[in-house]
């Protein structure tokens, strides 16, 4: 074993490996055993800094002002994004102003309804089947005419200005129309999920001290066994998508109630002037889905500005978020406060705003296809996306989007084949339908496809032989 010769306590530790036995250091002296060790660390630390993958710096430090943390912007904008253009501050002024600058183009388009029938399944359920026909369409000032005379109606009929009314219908074009009334009145709309049951509609109507409902037929007979339990509500207007029984009217006998073209009629020959909303103003009051008990509600911050905030961070466009969060931070007395989400009139135009940075090309040659509820923030906020950019937005539903859909009827056409849409939104669950139907199709023709590629295959064998080549028809049989 190697020893180290010094003695001296005193010697220092490079004196001691200098004057030692150890082989390394006999043989190449301590220099070139300190050299080798450097060499050894060195040299990998070097070539590993020379061909390592580069990483991408994903930000830079920059003073944004105020607090210290990370921030994302839209390098394309140095000031806060607020409004899609000048004077568009609220959403009534925004359709407004829309309904000027598109004014013949389409704008709300619905299909009409040929036939209603019922087919029994083997196990005895019965399910509805529909043979619709092509869109019939309003343009953008027959939409805001409209909206003009359901504001006037609702007023005409007795509607308080200090309360609020209440959308609880499917998607569709008279959901976009009355509310763009209200806001011409400057009335806060609360949306009501369709599919919400008995307890959570009270709750709903009940919290948000609703005086007047919108509603399809379909919902209207909700109302007969729970108007007893609603406390504020005073007015009904119901859409006349099918034909409503007598009985259900007259079980409402204690409310006002009217049909959605009779309040458009009423405000058509009685005026009623508009008082235009501030960018401050709570245009909606919105509740999350629920088909059972009481809705699942939260205060704006936990729920809506979460959404909002992870819309504008991956569209990078913290600006608008920014002005959303500075909008939020309104202060409303406890008799305001409600659990659903309060969102202004400065919330929703900010946010048309910034998606339109984001897909700057919308114009009047597009076509949305408007299926998933209104009353959830997605849709409502792609529609008014749409109307501030003179897109044509035709309603359907997921159960007759396509051909192979469960509501239409079997030869007839799903809403995109007569839509022809070049938008549209989605979610998982419509994703999923639209691809099972893609593969019926596919699997019909599965036979055609086969026979196709054996028949590629085999012309292709008898050119390289010199044969001849025999032209297909239909499953197989073959001429010269």
């Amino acid at each position: 074993m190697a020893t180290i010769t010094g003695e001296n306590p005193n010697m220092s530790i490079l004196q001691r490996l200098t004057t030692s036995d150890l082989p390394l250091v006999k043989e190449y002296g301590l220099p070139g055993v300190i050299g080798a060790l450097l060499l050894a660390i060195v040299i990998p630390i070097f070539l590993s800094s020379m061909f390592s993958k580069k990483v991408k710096k994903r930000a830079v430090q920059v003073d944004v002002g105020g607090e210290a943390g990370l921030a994302m912007r839209n390098s394309r904008f140095s000031s806060l994004i607020q409004v899609p253009w000048e004077g568009a501050t609220t959403m009534a002024a925004l359709f407004e102003m829309a309904s000027k600058k598109y004014t013949q183009h389409r704008c709300l388009g619905t299909r009409k309804l040929i036939s209603s029938e019922f087919i029994e399944a083997a196990d005895g359920r019965k399910f509805e089947k529909l043979h619709l026909g092509e869109y019939q369409w309003n343009s953008y000032a027959e939409a805001f005419k409209r909206a003009c005379n359901f504001a006037s109606g609702l007023i005409k009929m007795g509607h308080q200005l200090d309360s609020r009314a209440a959308i609880f219908s499917d998607t569709r074009a008279e959901w976009i129309i009355a509310a763009q009334g209200c806001f011409r009145q400057n009335l806060t709309v609360v949306t009501i999920y369709a599919s919400l049951g008995e307890d959570a509609l009270v709750h709903s109507l009940n919290e948000t001290q609703v005086s007047t409902l919108i509603c399809d037929s379909k919902q209207l007979k909700k109302l007969p066994a729970v108007s007893s339990k609603l406390q504020s509500l005073k007015h009904v207007i119901y859409i006349e998508d099918e034909p409503v029984e007598a009985d259900t009217l007259n079980q409402l006998k204690h409310l006002t109630t009217l049909s959605f073209n009779a309040v458009e009629e009423l405000g058509k020959t009685s005026h009623a002037d508009a008082r235009l909303p501030s960018s401050t103003d709570t245009a909606v009051i919105m509740y999350t889905s629920g088909s059972t008990g009481l809705p699942k509600v939260h205060f704006c911050l936990k729920i809506f500005f979460f959404l909002v905030y992870s819309f504008f961070i991956s569209m990078k466009i913290k600006a608008c978020y920014d002005f959303w969060m500075h909008e939020s931070t309104t202060e409303y007395s406890m008799s305001q406060l409600v659990e659903g989400v309060m969102i202004t009139h400065g919330n929703m135009v900010a946010t048309i705003a910034a998606v339109r940075t984001i897909i700057p090309n919308l114009g009047t040659s597009d076509v949305y296809l408007a299926y998933l509820p209104l009353a959830h923030v997605f849709e409502l906020a792609a529609e008014s996306v749409m109307l501030a950019s003179g897109v044509a937005i035709g309603y359907g539903s997921a159960l007759t989007m396509t051909d192979a859909s469960n509501k239409i009827k079997k030869g007839t056409k799903g809403d995109v084949s007569v839509l022809k849409p070049t938008l549209m939104i989605s979610v998982p669950a419509i994703l999923d339908r639209i691809r099972d139907a893609v593969f019926k199709k596919v699997e019909v023709s599965i036979l055609d496809c086969h026979f196709m590629c054996c028949y590629l295959i085999q012309s292709i064998l008898a050119i390289c032989m010199g044969k001849t080549v025999l032209t297909p028809t239909k499953f197989g049989a073959g001429q010269t």
